[in-house]
């Protein structure tokens, strides 16, 4: 649409009315499996993992115990020219372009035929995603497959590409040069006492590499505020404890409210799991685990009890974003300091710390 939103349609002169697309519609069959959870606090034993990661390493770790023989695993990622969709790998080798998050609504485009087409031949298959884009993908197959694990997320909210190339060409015309490379989740001053998980790391062409703060980027400003998701977010069935894949994976945040001397500021995964396959295949993982609950994993995950409310400028921003510039139209309905406030700002902290 308008905002860059995917929507689904259909070919009237092919159309037979049979029904099967929306019997397969995640919003009109959810999927969710109703057995018992269980939940944890976990982190991978090797510290270049956790760093390379957006959280504790649980994605890498349990791709890596999934990866022995005859398999591939899909999940996001980000293209060269910086799109974000579904790809797949069948060597772990390159296992890095799926890490990580991307603050972006992944275009499936035929992975879910792709995906088919190998667990059809006996492939092993873990297949991620958003919660909803897993429930589409177990509608789409229609039957149980002993040779998949599916892994969902705990997902805020999608914005869409359009949105974010818009942003990128912005800053790439104020930096003067092309941006080759966008990382959401840097881990600044990973190796000191306290790490900064909520940083960017843009690199240009140039060689030139770029970190900022989250009100430093009016992109991920936005984002964590809920200002230009998909309108459906806000009514999502999927924002739920009972989840749609057989693991679900996220950030443990107030990790060190809840197990004193686990968390040491660099990252730890909020772990589900959710069937007795994904269970299985995280009792193989090479991690640390704490046993939680669902209280204590919800309590600072707000989006495992409700979807994230829409912010109150959001229609404000979309009608801004016609006729002005991404920044500008983020900055007139957020309360963003500039940058010399922001300097200021960041100044007063220091002081006061």
């Amino acid at each position: 649409d308008e905002d860059g939103f995917l929507y689904p349609a259909t070919d009237s002169n092919k159309c037979v009315r049979c029904g099967r697309c929306v019997s397969v519609c995640p919003f009109n069959n959810e999927n969710k499996n109703e057995k018992p959870q269980e939940f944890f606090a976990a982190k991978s034993k090797t510290p270049s993992t956790v760093k390379a990661s957006s959280s504790g390493g649980a994605f890498y770790e349990i791709s890596k115990v999934f990866c022995d023989d005859n398999y591939a695993v899909f999940g996001a990622e980000m293209t060269e020219n910086l799109k974000v969709c579904h790809g797949f790998i069948t060597d772990f080798s390159g296992i890095s372009k799926l890490q990580k998050s991307k603050y972006v609504q992944s275009d499936t485009g035929d992975s879910f035929k792709k995906a088919k087409e190998f667990l059809d031949v006996g492939t092993k298959v873990l297949f991620s995603g958003t919660p909803c884009q897993i429930a589409g993908f177990k509608n789409f197959l229609g039957k149980d497959y002993e040779n998949l694990i599916t892994v969902d997320i705990i997902c805020h909210g999608v914005p869409s590409q359009q949105l974010f190339d818009k942003y990128l060409s912005e800053l790439s015309e104020k930096l003067g040069e092309k941006i080759i490379s966008f990382t959401f989740r840097n881990k600044k001053n990973f190796d000191k006492k306290k790490t900064n998980q909520k940083t960017v790391l843009i690199k240009t062409e140039s060689g030139k590499e770029i970190v900022r703060e989250v009100l430093q980027c009016e992109y991920l400003a936005a984002f964590h505020e809920a200002m230009f998701y998909r309108p459906s977010c806000g009514e999502c069935p999927f924002a739920a404890l009972q989840r749609t894949g057989d693991i679900t994976l996220g950030d443990f945040w107030g990790a060190e409210k809840f197990f004193d001397g686990f968390d040491d500021g660099r990252g730890v995964s909020l772990v589900i799991a959710n069937t007795a396959k994904g269970k299985l295949l995280l009792e193989k993982a090479d991690m640390d685990f704490i046993v939680s609950d669902a209280e204590t994993a919800s309590a600072y995950n707000a989006q495992l009890k409700k979807p994230a409310s829409a912010h109150k400028n959001r229609d404000k921003f979309f009608d801004l974003i016609k006729t002005h510039g991404f920044c500008e139209s983020v900055r007139e309905c957020m309360d963003i300091p500039s940058p010399l406030r922001y300097g200021l700002y960041k100044i007063k902290t220091s002081i006061k710390k």
